[in-house]
């Protein structure tokens, strides 16, 4: 299947469209041409909706086929003088990068502050994630919940936000990149500082080898 003439007036989505019903056969050929427009492949498209957002990137539904995608979600109950912890941590040696996808988290009270931060130090209790290819590998990454009088400190904060009520608040989904990397020896931690509350967190992440074409962070860009 050949380019159409003036490929480049298409849109990304177009362009898209165009790879995802060619034959395998002919994809090596079809992103040879793309190349030349000066565009990078995977291309990022909007290909409808999603309640975790695969839909958004391309790329993210080969990996989900592939059995490289994973999502986790906590409902973590914080008691009287509690705050709430939970993490995504890459552990060391996995040969592995993590990249995060998308996130969200909400609380039952409203105007709960949420600190979202890097961590080197892995929680206690972490549990493999189920994979989104039904009966997939389990991940790689480890997940864990905790509430506590009081939370091992964030190496670095790089997200704070007041939740609403009900309303799953967090950075959404980039159609450009992923929202972070995670090398191994380091995780993500979303820290509630909102005693007697619930907490819940959604995490959507894939596990790529490290040299995994295009591995980078949305953050850097």
């Amino acid at each position: 299947m050949p380019l159409p003439k003036n490929p480049e007036r298409l849109t990304a989505g177009q362009l898209a469209e165009i790879i995802a019903d060619a034959p395998a056969a002919e994809t090596r050929a079809l992103l040879k041409a793309i190349t030349k427009l000066g565009l990078k492949a995977p291309i990022p498209v909007v290909l409808g909706g999603s309640a975790l957002g695969l839909a958004v990137r391309a790329e993210w539904v080969a990996l989900l086929r592939s059995g490289r995608a994973f999502a986790r979600s906590f409902l973590l109950a914080i008691g009287v003088g509690q705050q709430g912890q939970t993490q995504l941590f890459n552990p060391v040696g996995s040969g592995m990068r993590v990249l995060l996808y998308s996130w969200a988290a909400d609380s039952s009270i409203a105007g709960a502050p949420l600190i979202v931060g890097t961590n080197n130090v892995q929680m206690a209790g972490g549990a493999a994630a189920p994979n989104l290819l039904i009966n997939g590998a389990i991940s790689v990454a480890r997940t864990a919940a905790a509430a506590a009088a009081s939370l091992p400190g964030l190496s670095d904060p790089i997200w704070q936000q007041l939740l609403a009520l009900g309303e799953l608040a967090g950075p959404g989904v980039s159609a450009q990149g992923f929202w972070a990397e995670i090398p191994a020896g380091w995780g993500i931690d979303w820290d509630l500082l909102q005693a007697s509350s619930t907490f819940r967190v959604n995490l959507l992440w894939a596990e790529v080898p490290l040299d995994y074409p295009g591995a980078s962070s949305a953050l850097s860009a």
